[in-house]
């Protein structure tokens, strides 16, 4: 006999399913906190005020994304152009290497970005 059936053996069912309600679920705390920091976090439409979030947020980028990130200091809406560059390829070449940059924030920058590209060619 294993030590699962011992315990469950001395439990009833309604005390067995008690127990494990009391259990707390460590996967809904995480998503209910998630769910609060994407809801609650205000991020700007101004790409170079979302790039300075990302400045103090990202401690130590990757080398790729670096180059973008400078470029989106310089650039107010996803409409403008950076040298031959439009902002929305700026902003597309920034995700396509920020995919080591992780975190709430990070999450919900990403999904801030994407949002502006989606609207901009509708």
């Amino acid at each position: 006999m294993s030590a699962n059936t011992n315990i469950s053996s001395s439990h009833t069912a309604k005390e067995t399913k008690q127990l494990l309600l009391a259990l707390p679920d460590k996967n809904f705390k995480k998503t209910n906190t998630q769910n609060k920091m994407e809801n609650t976090m205000e991020i700007p439409n101004q790409i170079s005020a979302i790039a300075e979030i990302i400045k103090q947020d990202w401690k130590k980028p990757y080398f790729g994304a670096i180059p973008y990130l400078d470029a989106m200091y310089s650039l107010d809406n996803i409409g403008q152009m950076y040298g031959q560059d439009s902002a929305a390829n700026i902003v597309l070449y920034f995700l396509s290497n920020a995919g080591s940059w992780r975190g709430e924030t990070a999450r919900a920058i990403k999904n801030k970005l994407n949002q502006m590209l989606k609207d901009q060619t509708i």
